[in-house]
């Protein structure tokens, strides 16, 4: 069992690692960035336009249906969605012609691409530094409790901040078509993962759970995550981006397995609170791991949720979502402190 440990404590430290470079080549990168200011769907209808942006500019309006885009002898048609290392990238002071359906209307837009925002600069480091606390508040917690139960919120905390990464991108462009696949893959991975871990701490946690005493049954939380896991990759792989419906289907897929983890954990979370009296509350820090599980669980949900569907990184309300989700990582720890003795008294 010892040595299971230290290979799954090897596991997270190296993604931890591996996050840390990952961030800081994406914070050298942020000169890099262009701006154009819009957003579209997976039909390539552009459903937001940002105020004095390049696009809106040139005119462009919500509800246009790009046709055409062409740029540098590129054309990129509403059939053909090439993922971004296929068409090359995109530079500052690139002019662009857009193709465009309004209402029937073909229309032609020209603009030239911008530097991107300092917001966007500021929101990405921000994303960046949200997940260097996931990652030090779960290792920190780890290293002075040393506990199974540690090890698992350790694994959720760093698994969470590599999705992080990938929901709302902080990592340096990709050239590469299949390195580029590769990474997208890799985020969906540790969005399963976490949730899957996630789930499998909160059964763990004093008083464990009837289900998962029974070892027979440890291994299904993770069940559905291989299932799910090898549908993904079949489609990041065969299938990235090639129609709408298989955009949809994945996204959607996504969704499903995020918002039943969710509901589970909340259900997990529930049902100990209330079979607990007053004192295994105060002792365990099962008041503690509710606040965290009911403040930031909805968070990363609805995070998720706005992200697959709107594929916008900058989240409406900013700041106050962010700091909703950084409760799970510091009541989570502020718990399972308060239900180790060992660390207790080696305060005193």
């Amino acid at each position: 069992m010892k040595n299971k440990s230290v290979i799954y404590s090897g596991i997270i430290y190296v993604a931890a690692f591996l996050y840390v470079i990952w961030g800081i080549l994406g914070i050298l990168d942020l000169k890099n960035l262009v701006y154009a200011g819009y957003q579209i769907d997976s039909d390539r209808k552009i459903y937001q336009v940002d105020k004095g942006s390049p696009a809106d500019i040139a005119g462009m309006k919500i509800g246009d249906i790009i046709i055409d885009v062409i740029r540098e002898n590129d054309k990129i048609t509403n059939t053909e969605k090439k993922i971004p290392s296929e068409r090359g990238r995109s530079k500052v002071g690139e002019e662009r012609e857009y193709v465009v359906d309004r209402n029937g209307e073909t229309l032609t837009l020209q603009f030239t691409l911008g530097a991107t925002t300092n917001k966007k600069k500021v929101y990405r480091v921000i994303y960046y530094i949200m997940g260097l606390v996931f990652i030090s508040l779960g290792l920190f917690t780890h290293y002075r409790v040393k506990s199974a139960l540690s090890l698992s919120y350790a694994a959720f905390a760093v698994f969470f901040a590599c999705f992080f990464a990938v929901l709302f991108p902080i990592g340096p462009y990709i050239g590469n078509t299949l390195l580029s696949t590769i990474a997208a893959g890799t985020g969906i991975s540790f969005e399963l993962i976490s949730l899957s871990v996630l789930v499998h701490f909160l059964l763990k946690y004093p008083p464990a759970s009837n289900f998962i005493k029974k070892r027979s049954k440890q291994i299904w939380p993770y069940v559905p995550v291989i299932l799910v896991l090898v549908f993904c990759w079949i489609t990041v792989i065969f299938l990235p981006g090639k129609t709408s419906i298989s955009d949809q289907v994945f996204y959607a897929s996504l969704i499903i397995f995020t918002f039943v983890y969710f509901i589970w954990s909340l259900v997990i979370l529930i049902r100990k609170f209330v079979k607990a009296n007053s004192e295994i509350r105060r002792t365990s820090g099962l008041n503690l791991i509710l606040w965290g599980g009911c403040l930031g669980l909805p968070s990363i949900f609805i995070s998720v949720i706005i992200s697959f569907i709107t594929n916008d990184s900058t989240l409406s309300g900013g700041g106050y979502v962010l700091l909703l989700i950084i409760a799970i990582p510091l009541f989570f720890m502020l718990a399972i402190f308060k239900q180790n003795k060992n660390f207790i008294e080696s305060l005193k």
